[in-house]
């Protein structure tokens, strides 16, 4: 990195305070609206005609697809941005808790950093000249869902960031930098995720049914993907804050996953439903064992929609005694085959396996649960038997 000496008045560009790393790496804190000269808008790479109209433009697409996620073709990115837009909104303009991480940037042009007077603490500078433009090795989300708050709120666009500069790298550097970005580091299982979170409202109301209701305390296990038959821990909280999840919107719950809650719960709700849970809890703790279908995701989560279309129906009492009358245990050949095809499949050996997903199996469980009408209804209740 040439390091001069001297800051010359009036250089053209950006001038940006930094902390240099090493000869290609520096750390800057730009504002949004000082990062906008330096940085292609990522949309405009993917629009044919501005490619094709302006050099800039399309030499940022050249080096973009390979070090980037193309919106074009990631459906989880494109959705992801409102999400993390909104998260930005609460933590910029509400004044809530908020963190992201360092974005990062990747320049194919070499950078000069400049020393100030020892008046000014002979501090570094950046310089990026007019036209030099970097791209996204990491942190293209953010800076999307950033431009989408500024739209809505234009003076976050002064709030700073930190960015990670990279400059004189070739373009292959870039790309392998954007595959060690984003898949040499460990992901954070759903379930500690869940357990460091305390801002989602489905996620603070399981943690707190966890850690207080009698009958779950010591039964919920905070770090593991699915409990074992050996485990104390009948669910994973992963499962509880599904199921809490289903209790608060219905059926959506399958489309939402682990994903965070974005409906505005009301206080009342908050209150509410966990005492209906309690309820539901303390009828079904003898069942609360690796005998029975009880703790299963797909269960819990048939359950609390439920609980959330029997509380909008006003027949919630209904449904929560409709559960005493159901046959829970799965270990039993009979039991196995009463829950078959239901909330889960018969192993080569005659044994019930939980293997499917909530979202697969989730509506045949739910209508087991809720309606008389069904066969499924019947035959977890013992009315008919399984079929053989």
């Amino acid at each position: 990195m040439s390091v001069y000496p001297v800051l010359p008045p009036g250089l053209p560009g950006q001038v940006l305070p930094c902390l240099v790393v090493d000869e290609h790496r520096a750390l800057i804190t730009p504002s949004l609206n000082q990062m906008e000269a330096f940085v292609v808008d990522p949309t405009l790479t993917e629009d044919p005609k501005r490619v094709e109209a302006d050099h800039r433009v399309r030499e940022a697409y050249e080096v973009r697809k390979k070090v980037q996620r193309l919106l074009s073709g990631n459906k989880g990115k494109r959705e992801n941005i409102p999400a993390y837009a909104r998260y930005l909104t609460a933590g910029i303009v509400k004044g809530e808790p908020y963190v992201t991480p360092p974005q990062s940037l990747v320049f194919t042009t070499k950078l000069n950093v400049y020393v100030a007077s020892e008046a000014l603490g002979a501090a570094t500078f950046l310089h990026v000249p007019p036209g030099v433009k970097g791209t996204h090795d990491d942190g293209e989300t953010q800076y999307l869902a950033r431009l989408s708050v500024r739209n809505q709120h234009p003076d976050t666009g002064d709030v700073p960031m930190a960015v990670v500069v990279d400059h004189g790298r070739s373009i292959e550097w870039g790309g392998q930098a954007f595959h060690d970005l984003n898949l040499l580091g460990v992901p954070m299982s759903a379930a500690v995720a869940i357990a460091a979170d305390n801002r989602d409202p489905a996620t603070k109301m399981a943690k707190e049914m966890a850690e207080t209701d009698p009958v779950l305390v010591g039964r919920v296990s905070f770090d593991a993907r699915q409990v074992s038959a050996k485990s104390g821990a009948v669910m994973t909280i992963t499962t509880l804050r599904r199921a809490t999840v289903a209790s608060l919107v219905g059926r959506k719950v399958f489309a939402l996953g682990n994903k965070p809650l974005d409906e505005d719960i009301a206080e009342q709700e908050k209150h509410d439903v966990p005492l209906v849970w309690r309820q539901v809890f303390h009828r079904l703790q003898p069942h609360l064992n690796h005998s029975t279908v009880v703790g299963l995701p797909v269960v819990l989560t048939a359950i609390g929609i439920g609980i959330f279309e029997a509380r909008a129906n006003g027949e919630l009492d209904a449904f929560i005694r409709s559960l005493d009358t159901i046959l829970w245990d799965k270990s039993s050949d009979e039991g196995a085959k009463r829950w078959a095809g239901i909330a889960g499949k018969l192993t080569d050996a005659e044994k019930f396996s939980s293997a499917g997903g909530v979202k697969d199996l989730g509506h045949r469980t739910l209508d087991a649960l809720t309606n008389p009408d069904s066969d499924d209804y019947k035959r977890i209740r013992g009315i008919v038997r399984p079929a053989e």
